[in-house]
């Protein structure tokens, strides 16, 4: 009873909320039991976009038989997943329209180890019905951000500990109907204050040349400038089809200058994208 009585004082007192918008890409890992309904409504490999929001100045509520921070009152919890094709399926959680919604904070404090996680869970009564026999039936959501999380424990991280993230995955599912499952790219992290519009920004990259050793080859690469508050991604190429992400900047308004090591790989090809705008884009 003791504890219940601080934690009730406690919520009495005022907090100024300090809400966050956070978008990933990425794609469509597995999905089982998909038929009916859905069937041209997503499959493997199909893009996929992630949205999360929620107020970083929520209290805590441990669960003092497993010491995890669970911040069950949250008011400006959301969570959002869509497949990027033209009829895809999505998925959505928010605390005025789920029967029960969760953001846990697994953090050891202060550390940032490959441990540290963000769970969102939530359950919901109106997930589309694949198999009309299982119209009875609600769905659910899990989201976890794993690695390098510095946060305390009884705190959800802001938006830039959350950028560290090492993995971000999510399963969705509807009871026996079906179970899709979703793998996003940490570097296509961008994040904005949920009450602000998101910021994009196009900016040139310079190839400053390449830095030999003995043992490898870098090439030196600048960012003349970046746009405050926009998040600018480099990517690599060998042949300028397929695009592997190597560095995701928040931009500070500054420019920005850094090293990629490309070995003995015959020919390197970089360039900028604009994570904001290509989800946008992206959007159905």
């Amino acid at each position: 009873m003791k504890y219940l009585f601080i934690v009730s004082l406690l919520s009495l007192l005022p907090l100024a909320a300090e809400p966050i918008t956070v978008r990933v890409k990425g794609r469509v890992s597995g999905i089982t039991n998909i038929n009916g309904n859905l069937v041209n409504a997503i499959a493997p490999q199909d893009v996929a976009l992630l949205t999360l929001r929620y107020d970083t100045a929520a209290q805590a509520a441990v669960d003092s038989t497993t010491s995890v921070a669970g911040f069950y009152q949250q008011l400006q919890l959301s969570a959002e997943i869509q497949v990027a094709r033209s009829g895809g399926v999505g998925w959505s959680l928010n605390t005025g329209h789920t029967s029960s919604i969760i953001i846990e904070n697994n953090s050891i404090p202060t550390t940032g180890t490959s441990q540290d996680s963000l769970t969102v869970r939530g359950t919901s009564d109106n997930f589309l019905v694949d198999t009309p026999a299982e119209s009875g039936e609600g769905g659910s959501v899990q989201i976890v951000f794993v690695g390098g999380l510095v946060s305390r424990a009884n705190e959800l991280p802001n938006l830039d500990a959350l950028s560290y993230a090492t993995q971000i995955t999510a399963q969705v599912k509807r009871g026996n109907d079906y179970n899709a499952f979703f793998l996003f790219e940490p570097l296509t992290y961008h994040g904005f204050a949920a009450g602000s519009p998101s910021v994009s920004g196009c900016v040139p990259l310079i190839m400053n040349g390449l830095v030999s050793s003995a043992a490898n080859r870098s090439s030196s690469l600048t960012l003349p400038t970046t746009v405050l508050g926009a998040y600018h991604r480099i990517e690599t190429s060998n042949n300028l089809t397929t695009w592997t992400p190597i560095q995701n900047f928040a931009g500070t308004g500054y420019p920005r200058n850094f090293f990629h090591v490309v070995g003995t790989a015959p020919r390197t090809f970089y360039r900028v994208v604009d994570s904001s705008a290509e989800f946008d884009e992206l959007l159905p």
